[in-house]
């Protein structure tokens, strides 16, 4: 017997199941829940484009209903364009279950083509306020500047992404530059690239001031550092300016 949550995803799966640019052998609603390793209910919190057939998604993991979790977020690559249109297509706030075989280095892989129970109404779920243990960049924020719908996601997935040191999935292509090699000792606090030494060891994530500087543009300033973020066609966040330099 399928258990009374499983149930319900899977009621979603295949009410939600999307139609396909080709045809793949079906699978059996019943069994997909017993070959997964990991279902989880997320919400996404960025999507990037990866190549002409698919997206990937940053994923935050809200609660699990089946295996063990350790992550807190992911990331996921989607088949979902072009001939192998499997997967559905995801924006920033889609909320939804996730049938998985692993998380693995941050990365998760789907149990099956399409194995994502999207939840169809967002107005019925909120997504709930994250505890106040270092994870909300926000939570000493007193600006009167609002931020739209998605920028508050796409900063903490940024700045969750940045305790790896791996953000190039929350850039705009060509943008801003990277950098692995640790900066000189006397100008470690400094520079237009994001560099990889000190967003580990030096970067401060709790935002100060939000300011709008244009059509879908705004930029955030911590302690440490004045970042970017535009919204591009999709509705994705990404930063397309980044300049590291302490508050005076």
């Amino acid at each position: 017997m399928v258990p009374r949550t499983f149930g319900f995803a899977l009621a979603l799966l295949a009410a939600g199941l999307p139609g396909h640019a080709s045809q793949i052998a079906p699978l059996d609603l019943g069994k997909l829940a017993p070959q997964s390793e990991l279902i989880v209910v997320g919400v996404v919190t960025a999507v990037s484009d990866s190549d002409a057939a698919s997206d990937t998604i940053s994923v935050q993991v809200i609660s699990t209903l089946k295996g063990k979790a350790e992550a807190k977020s992911f990331s996921l690559r989607l088949r979902n364009k072009g001939v192998k249109d499997f997967d559905p297509r995801l924006a920033v706030g889609d909320q939804g279950v996730f049938f998985l075989k692993s998380i693995e280095g941050g990365r998760a892989e789907l149990t099956y083509w399409g194995s994502i129970a999207v939840i169809p109404k967002k107005g019925n779920f909120r997504v709930p306020s994250q505890p106040n243990d270092g994870s909300d960049p926000f939570r000493e924020y007193a600006g009167k500047e609002p931020l739209p719908e998605g920028l508050r996601a796409a900063y903490t997935g940024f700045v969750r992404a940045a305790k790896g040191g791996g953000v190039e999935g929350h850039l705009l292509p060509g943008a801003v530059q990277t950098s692995s090699k640790p900066r000189p000792k006397g100008s470690r606090d400094e520079g237009n690239d994001i560099n990889e030494d000190f967003l580990t060891n030096g970067f401060s994530p709790l935002v100060r001031n939000v300011r709008k500087e244009g059509n879908d543009c705004y930029l955030i300033r911590t302690d440490s550092t004045a970042i970017g973020f535009v919204q591009n066609k999709s509705g994705a966040w990404r930063v397309y300016r980044y300049a590291d330099k302490p508050i005076d």
